[in-house]
């Protein structure tokens, strides 16, 4: 899978912050809302859902690198393989 067909709202691979957002109605072959590639996510008050990827994480695919969520909602977001979650802190 090449990386153009990663990440339908955000491929990141540096430092990502969001906050109150919604990353919704996206869709890829591979994470739809989020892709984190290496990088470091930091999710505040952002709602993730109704992404769609033929492949996985839908809402969020995280590959070595750090993801974390405060106070946000992961939900709604199919992907026909698996839909791991991500790894994350807890804050």
């Amino acid at each position: 899978m090449a990386l153009g067909q990663l990440g339908g709202a955000f491929f990141n691979a540096g430092t990502l912050n969001l906050s109150a957002v919604t990353v919704s109605g996206n869709s890829s072959h591979g994470a739809a809302g989020i892709y984190n590639f290496f990088g470091t996510v930091g999710l505040t008050n952002v709602t993730t859902s109704g992404n769609t990827t033929t492949f996985d994480g839908a809402g969020i695919h995280n590959v070595a690198g750090s993801v974390t969520i405060v106070t946000s909602t992961i939900s709604g977001n199919p992907a026909c393989r698996v839909a791991r979650a991500p790894s994350a802190t807890r804050a």
